[in-house]
């Protein structure tokens, strides 16, 4: 199904629908969706770097960065396990962390 200009509720109700989001950019670069999957209780899968890392720390699957055959066994070897939800702690957390307000202002502040 493909969907275009969904409001903000409809997109945090497709991804609140959502066990897993993917994060899987192989060019270094934040991955926004994965970002607001976990905000909607979707847990992001992430390539094991030490960007995704540094970001998402304990709260993203890592795989490893490896071809797509390599790729698809981590997925499925994932995918074989029982998910790990996101909690009502853990989201809220999530949300406190990556406020844009206070991004902003820490982006801001060590431009000065």
């Amino acid at each position: 199904m493909k969907k275009n200009n969904i409001d903000d509720e409809s997109v945090a109700s497709f991804w609140g629908m959502c066990t897993y989001v993917a994060g899987l950019r192989r060019i270094e670069g934040f991955e926004l969706p994965a970002l607001e999957g976990l905000a909607c209780g979707a847990r992001p899968i992430c390539f094991d770097q030490l960007h995704y890392r540094a970001w998402f720390r304990e709260h993203a699957e890592y795989v490893p960065e490896v071809g797509r055959e390599e790729l698809t066994q981590h997925l499925i070897e994932l995918f074989s396990k029982p998910a790990r939800a996101v909690s009502e702690a853990e989201r809220k957390q999530v949300l406190s962390v990556f406020d844009w307000k206070k991004l902003a202002g820490e982006f801001w502040e060590a431009l000065r």
